[in-house]
């Protein structure tokens, strides 16, 4: 449902093309599986209340280029980026680079993850898809570097990061508003303006 009064959000989330095939015998499927079905997860929750575009994962330049052209074409009001598990630089680069100045909305959600024996495929890959943390370490440095201006950070249980962009969606939503508002002066007898 796409509505002219909603936060349009531009959702990107990142994966890395290296784990892929990981855990295709686990019993809980592949990394692409688990981080797919996460991603269905984070869109659903966030289509609630707002106007979500997507491509899906993210997983290599390609894809990125993709993404940012449908955030572009349907003009967002900001994106929300989400490092799913550790992420390629390039990728990230690639976004912080090519992406028009924009608000972006980096989150991370904390999740409390016990694991087993890491030595067991399932196990590994249960490890991988729940170390967002990494990237968290990882893209603040490419953050620093950029130097984006309306670049914003979350860390958080999901209560927490669901809020932060609900409420810079709404400043963004303003923001998109007021780029597209047409203000003027209407010449009139003015009585005040004598000399």
């Amino acid at each position: 449902m796409c509505s002219e009064h909603n936060t349009k959000i531009g959702l990107l989330l990142l994966g890395c093309e290296r784990f892929r095939t990981l855990g295709e015998t686990s019993s809980e499927g592949s990394y692409d599986v688990r981080v797919q079905q996460r991603a269905k997860k984070i869109a659903s929750k966030l289509s609630a209340t707002m106007d979500v575009v997507s491509n899906g994962v993210v997983y290599d330049r390609e894809q990125c280029r993709e993404a940012i052209a449908a955030f572009q074409a349907m003009r967002v009001d900001m994106v929300v980026v989400m490092f799913l598990s550790w992420v390629p630089d390039r990728v990230w680069n690639q976004f912080l680079r090519d992406m028009p100045e924009i608000p972006i909305l980096y989150a991370h959600v904390t999740n409390d993850v016990s694991l087993g024996d890491t030595h067991e495929d399932g196990e590994f890959v249960r490890f991988l898809t729940n170390a967002g943390l990494v990237g968290v370490l990882e893209c603040s440095g490419d953050i620093s570097r950029y130097a984006r201006p309306m670049l914003f950070r979350v860390n958080g249980p999901w209560d927490t990061v669901l809020q932060r962009i609900h409420t810079l969606g709404a400043a963004a939503r303003i923001r998109s508003m007021l780029k597209e508002a047409h203000f003027g002066l209407m010449d009139s007898y003015n009585e005040v303006m004598w000399s």
